[in-house]
Formats: structure tokens, C-alpha cells, sequence
């Protein structure tokens, strides 16, 4: 479904809540209102969801939060969206992985995402507030158990994981992909991102990597005899090739990850002029975020989904 640029849409992150157990300091480093059982989209309305947008020529949809495995009823949300499409991802800080790697891989879901900014337990703690990295690395062991390809996400940070290698190991040990993302500044945290964000092409530079390729929205580099993913929104834009889109679990729909606006859907699902309604959202998507003129997003991450 092509947008008002001419992008062709066909990714979708649906959050299933903004309930999380941790308390990542880039993510939701806030209180926010709490939000009632009501306020939640429920499980058959993200699965009827789903469908509308598989129906309307969407052909990725990811699972997140919040931290989506906090979420009741998640295996029969898993379950239901992989019935309506084979191209589904999730997105978990891996803490209750071990607990579900197997339900998910039985649900259908073929891979997951786990966040992973660093091997030292004291820096994990201090990042998401209180995390026991013992209980991530149970959760990737049980995901690998589970035949679930794992890829592996960090946020890239002064001071936490400047040098890769560790996780680079860590990664190659466990048969993971490892992809390092640039610190993307909120109104919430612009603090933390003055103090520990990194431009993500001066920091390969530093660390003398070698360019290999650029494919969609990464990029691969060979450092030190190891492959290494980038994602760098910021240093390397790539709004123009943006195909994607995002719905909160209250069920608003947000263009763009960093735009102003957000648009009801949950109104809409299962009618008739879903696709429409859609298409008519999709022509107010901005050319591109307005974060290098200082327009920044109020919401957080963990309240739009991640």
C-alpha cells in the first residue's frame, strides 16, 4: 500500500501492551498513566487486526510491548497472527523467554528479537533497572533449544558496549545475529542520550571497521574478522525507504515512529472500509522525522511499542 510519498507499505509493529517488567532508561523512563483493561486491545482484536492488514497487502507484522510476553493471553495472540501470515516477528527483553520459547515455536512464530545491550550483569542492571542478564541468557539458550532464530539487538552507547566484540562472540557462540542500533533521542530522554548517545558512523570509523554493504535499513561492516550489523537512523537516513508503520496496544496508529500525529484504528477493525481508512492514514505519513531539527517525540518507546 503506497503512502503519500510513494512508499510502499507492508510492515507492521503491533504492541500488545505497555506493561513491561523492566525499566529500560532509553525506553520508558517515566511513570505514565496506567492504562485499564479496556484501554487494551484484546486478544481476538489484534488477531482480527492482523488479518486487516494482511488483507490490505501487509506482508510483515511484529509482535511487541512494552514487553510483549507480559502479556496475558500472548501465545493465543502468536498463535492467531500466524495464522493469518508466515511473516511474523516478536520483540521480548528475553527475561521470560525461557518460560515460553517452546509455546511460541508450537504457536507458529519462527524468530525472535531479543534486546541485549551488554555482557556485564552490573551495566544490564543499571540499564534496565534492575535486570538479571542470568535470566536473559537462560531465555536465549531456551529460544535456541526451540530450533527460534534469534537475532540480537543493542542499543549502541558510550560507556556500555563502545567495543562490540563481546557481544560479536556472544553472538556467533549462540548462532544469533547481533545488530548494533543508534540511540534514537525522545523528549524523555534526551538527557541520557546527551550523555551516552554515539553517531554510529564516527563510532565505525574510530573503530576502524570495515564497510561492506548497505541493505534496506542495515548496514554491514567486518570488524575484526567478525561480521557486523548497523542500524544507524540518525547518521544514515533512511526514512525515504521506510516501510513500515506502528499500532499502540490502545490501538492508535502512528505513521511514523517520531511523528506528531496518531491515528484510531481500533474503531475500524473488521469493517468493511479498514483498507481505505488505512490508505487514506498512510498518504499523512511524513517524507521523514524532524529529529535532526529538534522535533522530538512525546510519547516513549515503550508506549508506542518498540
Amino acid at each position: 500500500m503506497l503512502d503519500g510519498c510513494g512508499r510502499d507499505i507492508r510492515y507492521v509493529r503491533i504492541s500488545v501492551t505497555d506493561l513491561c517488567n523492566l525499566g529500560c532508561v532509553y525506553c520508558k523512563p517515566r511513570p505514565v498513566p496506567k492504562l485499564t483493561h479496556d484501554d487494551v486491545m484484546s486478544v481476538d482484536e489484534i488477531i482480527a487486526l492482523a488479518n486487516d492488514f494482511v488483507n490490505a497487502g501487509f506482508t510483515k507484522i511484529r509482535l511487541t510491548g512494552g514487553e510483549p510476553l507480559v502479556r496475558k493471553g500472548i501465545i493465543p495472540i502468536v498463535k492467531g497472527v500466524c495464522s493469518v501470515t508466515d511473516n511474523v516477528g516478536l520483540t521480548t527483553n528475553g527475561i521470560l523467554l525461557s518460560e515460553f520459547a517452546e509455546e511460541l515455536k508450537a504457536a507458529g512464530l519462527k524468530g525472535v528479537n531479543v534486546s541485549l545491550d551488554t555482557l556485564d550483569p552490573e551495566a544490564y542492571r543499571k540499564i534496565t533497572g534492575g535486570g538479571k542478564l542470568s535470566e536473559v541468557f537462560k531465555g536465549i539458550d531456551a529460544a535456541k533449544a526451540a530450533e527460534l532464530k534469534i537475532k540480537l539487538n543493542a542499543v549502541l552507547q558510550r560507556g556500555i558496549n563502545f567495543d562490540p566484540l563481546p557481544l560479536l562472540e556472544y553472538a556467533e557462540k549462540t548462532g544469533a545475529e547481533l545488530r548494533m542500533i543508534e540511540l534514537m533521542p525522545f523528549a524523555s530522554t534526551l538527557g541520557y542520550v546527551d550523555e551516552r548517545a554515539l553517531n554510529a558512523e564516527n563510532w565505525l570509523r574510530s573503530l576502524g571497521a570495515e564497510h561492506i554493504l548497505d541493505e534496506g535499513k542495515t548496514s554491514l561492516y567486518r570488524y575484526r574478522g567478525h561480521e557486523l550489523k548497523v542500524i544507524a537512523p540518525l547518521s544514515r537516513n533512511f526514512c525515504a525507504e521506510c516501510d513500515r508503520i506502528r499500532v499502540t496496544c490502545t490501538g492508535m496508529l502512528l505513521p511514523c515512529l517520531h511523528g506528531a500525529k496518531a491515528y484510531p484504528v481500533r474503531d475500524k477493525i473488521g469493517s468493511a472500509g479498514f483498507a481505505d481508512y488505512l490508505g487514506s492514514v498512510l498518504k499523512l505519513k511524513p517524507p521523514a522525522h524532524g529529529i535532526g531539527e529538534g522535533i522530538y517525540q512525546n510519547m516513549d518507546m515503550g508506549s508506542i511499542g518498540g
